[in-house]
């Protein structure tokens, strides 16, 4: 079943004229084959609360299911995914962008405040064989601004200057 999508501002007047019809519409994305509790995975049709449209309760154990909660529209993690493991090549391309960083904004400490991470982990990816976990690496892309893939694949910086920015 394909639920409408408004195209235009009078299109999600009409579609959602109050907050029971959103709720309602949130309700068929996140439960399409009908309303399952998160906590105990009852079946039965939930509660309502009147003045809260977007709060479901389970009528066997009483768990609320929050539609605009940002965490019930995350994919479960399997119970034993790790996040991607970072090639050789990979490791050595944002080893050298942390490098190139860390002459950018000077110091060591300097560069763990502008990423938000401890010193410490910054540190250990000079070492010979680091440990740099792929949110490291976004995180180095982001701070950059430029696509992880260009980090990883080593387009980035690629043969640019330290100081300046410019290639060489």
């Amino acid at each position: 079943m394909s639920l409408p999508f408004p195209k235009s501002l009078p299109d999600f007047q009409r579609l959602f004229p109050d907050d029971a019809a959103c709720a309602k519409y949130l309700e068929a994305i996140r439960f399409p084959g009908g309303f399952e509790c998160p906590a105990c995975k009852d079946h039965r049709e939930p509660g309502r609360i009147a003045s809260r449209p977007h709060v479901l309760r389970c009528r066997a154990c009483r768990a609320m299911a929050i539609l605009t909660h940002p965490i019930a529209w995350r994919r479960p993690r399997p119970p034993n995914a790790r996040p991607r493991d970072l090639d050789d090549d990979q490791l050595a391309n944002v080893k050298r962008a942390v490098a190139f960083l860390r002459v950018r904004y000077g110091s060591a400490p300097k560069l763990a405040v502008a990423l938000r991470m401890p010193l410490r982990t910054v540190e250990r990816t000079t070492h010979r064989r680091p440990r740099i976990s792929l949110r490291t690496a976004l995180r180095v892309a982001r701070l950059a601004g430029v696509p992880l893939d260009d980090v990883l694949g080593g387009a980035w910086p690629g043969e640019r200057c330290a100081h300046c920015g410019r290639r060489d």
